[in-house]
């Protein structure tokens, strides 16, 4: 796997599924589903799998990371995950069924919440919602709504 490999890498920037904590996720968009995959490929490789035939059109990812601070003492590292996505599948319908497993992987595994009630279902929703509308802020702050329309 050598040096590093150039993706055709059109946007990549964080959300945070609250706003007043410190955790994130990174969006990373590229140009089309082969750079995603490669991408993917390569990071899969890193964790030890051998991921062959790819299909997906994004996919979500959740982890936990710990950092040792010089006191010695474990935390938490504020990068929870990533989506990714490519230009020729990126919809409404797409970023809200990822942004739907973003929120469940926050809630269930960082928040440690039990999604059986009403209650989890109104914090996925909420979560949810802030993290759909965090990804179009940035999609439009950065015109990438101009790419996808342009490539149409």
């Amino acid at each position: 796997m050598g040096g590093q490999v150039n993706h055709p890498l059109v946007a990549k920037f964080r959300i945070k599924p609250q706003s007043k904590l410190p955790t994130y996720y990174n969006v990373f968009i590229f140009a089309d589903r082969a750079a995603m995959h490669l991408f993917w490929r390569e990071q899969s490789a890193m964790w030890g799998e051998n991921e062959k035939n790819l299909t997906f059109a994004a996919q979500a990812s959740s982890w936990r990371t710990e950092r040792i601070e010089k006191t010695g003492k474990t935390r938490h590292g504020n990068n929870i995950g990533q989506v990714i996505f490519c230009l020729e599948r990126l919809g409404v319908s797409i970023v809200s069924h990822e942004m739907t497993h973003l929120a469940l992987f926050y809630v269930r595994d960082h928040l440690g919440k039990h999604i059986q009630s009403h209650k989890s279902d109104e914090l996925i929703a909420q979560v949810q919602g802030d993290l759909t509308a965090k990804f179009y802020r940035q999609f439009w702050k950065r015109g990438i709504d101009k790419i996808v329309t342009a490539g149409r």
